[in-house]
This record gives structure tokens, sequence and C-alpha cells, in this order.
């Protein structure tokens, strides 16, 4: 093919190097067969080192000699062969490329990440036929994708790389890709990306089919990843020799640099010349040789020696400059003489045979010390005033965060408190009607779970104005355990909450006469994972004296026990009989003391609680108490609602769980 292109379609063969050319039967060429070859060769055959051409599979030295070089590459298929034939010495200056770099090199180049995808799918064939190698390769889907993903790899280190040349990488990223475009005509419309990628990998697998289709590939056995390489280099350029192109072109750009570097001294010598032989137009002749050197973009301008325009405007510059302090010190009154300090005397000390300075200041000294002073006082003033600023700015900022951290927190309690408060429908408000205001036997039993049940008399204890019964809220309670396994199922980072009934606290003060761990050590085998640790929170409902409900909550992963009571109790007795509870169960469970005892914080009741305005409704603040912080909501109630508070306890005891 190559021989075609350069002498004639199948009727003259030709190369080139050095000026001398031959005919495919060894004889010498001239006039414009020679140039014609010439050309060729050089587009053919490299950069005057060497050069072929082939035509009906026969290839010729440029002695003319028939007898076919050790190098011929058979090309199965068609009915000629590229070969490389050996010249004579490189022209000067000529930079040597390794053989990869050739043009008549029709290998195909491949990045580490396609010879790995390679090596891997080699290895889980071998020991196989060359045949069956090539074409399980050819079949690798993951070949085919590093391949193609190499190609957008190299655009975008060729697009946003260092501009000093330099690749991370170390495999020659843009030669990679210089080469993968060797083959292409000029005529080719440009290329999208897709459609590169696409040539790409078709590439391969051509160089990869001239493998299946080779003489002997049936029969020539690989047993090892090294005969796969040694076979693979035939028709592929792996990374290893793209290494050494990428060193062969850093060697010609220094080549480069080197020469530009000698060229830009031999200009400066040529400019000096006539400047030391006095000759007149020396100026004239400098501009003009630079605007010519300039134009064919040659030279580079010199940044150590300064232009005519560009001393002369440092010269006005120095001038504006001592006109604005001569007119500083003009408006300010001159001070009186200023004594040198010990530094400027140790500076002025006169050397042996010179005469010592004086001690005082000269005008000009004091010019330049008065104008420096009033340049340190108002940067001083300037960066103060920015000292100022910018705290002023800080705080502003910090303010506004709180501010709109506050406002975030009230309007998502809000929005949480409005949904627990919410209004009820009027199917609802029916069911509510029935439970609270209903007609019935009073030992009728209107709702039931497990062992617990709620009679119709204890569900009219939630009328406005009566007192609930340890029936209804534990009860409630017994929903709100049901709301929160929901809850972790729908969340399963959630922890779960627990919530005892108000006998516990009876037990573990043995009906008032003192703490006894032993009365309780069974009951934590009932809550979620029968291990408290794990919880988030848990629940104790307190009957202070069989006639005041409150509650005291230990938030165990906050390490913090408090007391909520409506009528604003301290419940300290309550907190310590806890604390040594959750000691003795983490000693009893666990096998060891409470490892973070000290972190632990028992707090009393606090202002902010809501507080009941009557002596009745204390069972409904608990039991609201109870259902805010199961949920992390805000205690976002009061008195007005506690009317709204019990039906929701009755629509929650008869829908069978807590309402959300």
């Amino acid at each position: 093919r190559h021989g075609n292109r350069g002498g004639g379609i199948g009727l003259r063969s030709a190369a080139a190097s050095a000026g001398v050319a031959f005919d495919y039967r060894g004889r010498s060429i001239k006039g414009r067969s020679l140039r014609e070859a010439y050309r060729h060769g050089n587009r053919g055959g490299g950069i005057g080192r060497r050069s072929a051409a082939a035509s009906a599979g026969v290839a010729f030295r440029l002695s003319g000699s028939k007898r076919p070089f050790r190098g011929l590459l058979e090309s199965t298929g068609t009915s000629s062969a590229i070969v490389a034939a050996r010249t004579t010495g490189t022209p000067k200056n000529a930079v040597a490329l390794p053989a990869a770099a050739s043009s008549s090199d029709n290998r195909i180049p491949i990045d580490a990440h396609t010879l790995e995808s390679i090596r891997l799918e080699v290895l889980s064939v071998i020991p196989e036929s060359l045949y069956s190698v090539a074409l399980a390769i050819i079949g690798s889907d993951t070949v085919r994708l590093m391949h193609e993903v190499g190609y957008y790899e190299e655009e975008n280190s060729n697009g946003s790389g260092s501009g000093d040349g330099s690749s991370s990488s170390g495999s020659g990223s843009s030669i990679l890709a210089s080469l993968s475009r060797i083959s292409i005509a000029d005529g080719r419309s440009e290329e999208t990306d897709a459609e590169k990628a696409e040539r790409r990998v078709q590439e391969l697998i051509s160089a990869l089919q001239t493998l299946v289709q080779g003489v002997g590939s049936v029969h020539r056995t690989i047993e090892s990843w090294e005969e796969a390489q040694a076979a693979l280099s035939e028709v592929l350029i792996l990374p290893g020799e793209i290494e050494d192109i990428r060193r062969a072109e850093e060697a010609r750009k220094l080549q480069e640099e080197a020469k530009e570097e000698e060229d830009e001294a031999r200009q400066q010598e040529e400019f000096a010349a006539p400047s030391r032989r006095g000759g007149r137009g020396t100026i004239a002749a400098f501009i003009a040789r630079s605007a010519k050197l300039r134009s064919s973009g040659k030279v580079q301008v010199i940044k150590r020696n300064l232009s005519v325009k560009k001393y002369a405007g440092l010269i006005q510059l120095a001038q504006l400059d001592s006109q604005r302090k001569f007119k500083q010190l003009t408006c300010t009154s001159i001070p009186p003489p200023i004594a040198a300090s010990a530094a400027d005397d140790e500076a002025s000390l006169p050397s042996p045979g010179v005469v010592a300075q004086s001690s005082i200041l000269s005008p000009s000294q004091r010019m330049d010390r008065l104008i420096d002073q009033r340049f340190q006082e108002a940067e001083a003033a300037a960066r103060a005033k920015e000292r100022v600023e910018a705290e002023r700015q800080d705080a502003e900022i910090a303010a506004r965060e709180e501010r709109e951290e506050a406002e975030a927190a009230a309007a998502e309690a809000a929005n949480r408190a409005s949904s627990l408060l919410r209004p009820l429908t009027e199917e609802e408000q029916e069911i509510v009607r029935d439970a609270i205001y209903g007609i019935g036997p009073p030992d009728e039993v209107l709702a039931t779970s497990d062992t617990d049940s709620v009679q119709r008399q204890s569900l009219h204890k939630l009328q406005p104005g009566v007192w609930l019964n340890d029936e209804v809220i534990h009860y409630f309670l017994l929903m709100l355990a049901r709301r929160d396994a929901k809850l972790c199922e729908e969340h399963p980072s959630r922890k779960p909450c627990h919530f005892f009934k108000s006998f516990f606290i009876t037990k573990i003060l043995d009906d008032g006469r003192g703490y006894r761990y032993a009365n309780v050590k069974r009951w934590s085998k009932k809550v979620p994972g029968k291990d408290i640790f794990n919880l988030d929170r848990i629940f104790f409902p307190v009957n202070v004296g069989g006639m005041h409900w409150t509650v005291a909550v230990a938030f165990m992963q906050e390490k913090r026990i408090q007391f909520f009571d409506s009528m604003c109790g301290s419940g300290i007795e309550y907190l310590e009989a806890l604390f040594r509870y959750i000691k003795d169960e983490h000693k009893a469970k666990k096998g060891s003391p409470l490892p973070d005892e000290d972190e632990w914080e028992l707090v009393e009741c606090r202002p902010d609680t809501p507080q009941q305005e009557n002596g009745f409704d204390c069972g409904v603040f608990t039991c609201m108490f109870c259902d805010f912080l199961s949920t992390d909501c805000p205690l976002n109630f009061s008195q007005e609602h506690i009317t709204q508070c019990r039906e929701r306890i009755a629509l929650s005891v008869m829908k069978g769980v807590a309402i959300e």
C-alpha cells in the first residue's frame, strides 16, 4: 500500500534517502521521478533515517539488491509488505526517533490500563494457541472499554495539562494521542469524541485480527504472559515503547530550545556590533532589525534590557513621586532637628581615614523621616479601621445566623406541634364522642391489647375536669410504644424508646421503704433488645402520693435524667433512684461499673415546663410529656390545649396506636 501511494499504481515503487532513489528493478531514477520518490520516502519511511518501498510482496534495499530485509513485516490478506531499509547516517540536528515513532510502523499504541486488561484476559485462557488468545482479546468487553476510555483520558490530559508539558502519568499521553492519529487522512472531516473513541477500538480490533489471520497462529502456542506480550508487540505499541518515544520527544524539544538560545545570543551580538563601531544610524538599524525579527516570531523580548520608552516612563514616575513628597512637606512645618538613632550612629561610624559624619540629621533625612512616619500612621489607622469593620461584620453575621437558627427551630417546633395537635376530622370526632360520652355498661371493655384493656368508665374520665386513672395512662403509653416501634421500622437508624408503667417506681422504692434494685432487676428483659443502654429514651411515670402524676425521662445517649412535673416539683429523689438503677444495671448486665458516671447529669423540673392551672389535669400533662418527647418535639402546648389533648388520648386508645 505504501509503495503504491508513492510510486504509482502497481507500476512503480521507489524509496529515497539522502537524495538517492531506486525503482523496483534496482535502477537509479532522476528528475521528476526522483522528487516523487524522495517525497514519498520522507512521508513513509521517517526523516532521513530509514525509508522503504514494497510492491507485490518484494522489498529492495537502497543498493537495488532484491535480497529481502531481515525486518520485513508480513501483512496477511494483502499483496504488499512495508519494510524499513537502513541508510548511512542521519541528517544534521535530526532527532533519532524510536522505531515506534516511524510512520511506516502500523502498530496501534495502547495505554497501561488497556495492557492490564489484556494481561488479565490472556492469563484466563493460556495455555492456548495464538489464534485463540487473539480471539479472546477481541471478544473482551473490558479490553474494548479500557481502550475507549483511554481516548478520553488522553484528550483531557492534552486539554487541561500543565503548561510545561509535564504529565503525571509519565506514559507520553500526548505522543500516544499523536501516534493514534498518524493514519488519519488529511481530507477526513472533523470527528466527534464518540467517533474517535469508536475508531480507536476498531483499529485495535483490526490489529488483533492481523494476529488471528497470521500464518502459523493456529499452531503457535502461548504458554506465558511474556510470550503473549512478545506476540502482541508485533501489532501493538506497548506502554514501555511509548515512554521511549516520550523521552525522544523531550530530547528534541531540548535541542530546539538550545538552538533558540544560540539564535538569541547571536542576535544580541549583531545588535551590539554597530554600537561598538560607533557608526551612525545604529538605533534606527536596531529598531528595523527588531521589528523584522519579531514579525518572524523568532525573537523574544529581553526583559533585562529596558527600552527607551520604558526608561523614560520610570523617570517620570520618580519625578511625580518627588513632587508629591515636596507638596506634603510644604504644607507641614518642619520639626526641629532629630538626633540620629543608635542604629544610625553604628551604621555611620567612619572608616579609617574618613571624616566622621554629624550626629544631627540633614534636612532631606528629616523630610524622609517625617514622610515615613506619616505613611506608618496612615497605614496603622487604616488597619485599625479594617479590624473594627471586620469585627462588626463578624458580629453581625453571627447574630444573623443565631437569629435564623432560632427562627428555623421555632418554625420546626411549631410545625411538629401543630401536627400533634391537629384538628380532628368529623369521623374521628364521632369516635371520640362515643368513647368519652357514650352510654353503656361501666365495665364494658372498649379497647384491648394483649393483657391490657380499657373499660368505658375509665374512658369517661377523659371528660373535661376529671382526673385520669392509671388504666388510661398505662394504655396510652402502650399506644406510644406501638407508634415508636413503627417509626423504628420506617427509619432503621433510629434508636427505640421504652415506656415503663408507674409500678416500676413503686417497686424500685419498695413502696417508700427505700431503694431496692432486686425488685426490678428482671424488668429490663422487656425492653427492645433487652439492653437499656441501646435505647434512646426511657419513660418512668410517677404517681406522687396517689394524687399527682409526673414523669422522669432518662436520655440514655445524652447521659441525662430529667424530671417533668406540671406543678414544677423538684423530683430529685426519683432522679437519684433512677441513676442508681442505671449504675446497678450496667454492673449486673455488663459486668463492670458505669464507665462514664461523672458525665451523667440529673436535671430537676425546669421553669419552662408547661404548667397546669387547675387541680385535675396532671394526668393529661403527663401523657402529653411522653407523647411530645418520644417524637423529639418541643413541649409547645399549654393549659388551653388540654381539652384537645384529652380527645387525642381517647382517639389513640380507640385506634390502637398513638396518632401522629
